[in-house]
């Protein structure tokens, strides 16, 4: 009886762990095809007002040289 209850619950994790790589595989999918599609649209994304400063810096910096 002990060893059936292995069996189910290797079979019940290995179900389970198939569902979350399926999951993780369409959100992959669904996120790649969003990011092509902002790519293609030319639309860009916020950046961080810390970080737009940042970058600032270094392009000043680098024209300075």
């Amino acid at each position: 009886m002990q060893h059936a209850a292995v069996i189910i619950m290797l079979l019940a994790s290995i179900a389970v762990l198939g569902f979350l790589v399926f999951v993780s595989y369409k959100l992959l999918r669904n996120t790649q095809a969003q990011n092509s599609s902002e790519k293609k649209s030319g639309k860009h994304y916020p950046v961080h007002p810390k970080l737009k400063q940042q970058q600032q810096r270094q392009s000043e910096h680098s024209q300075d040289k």
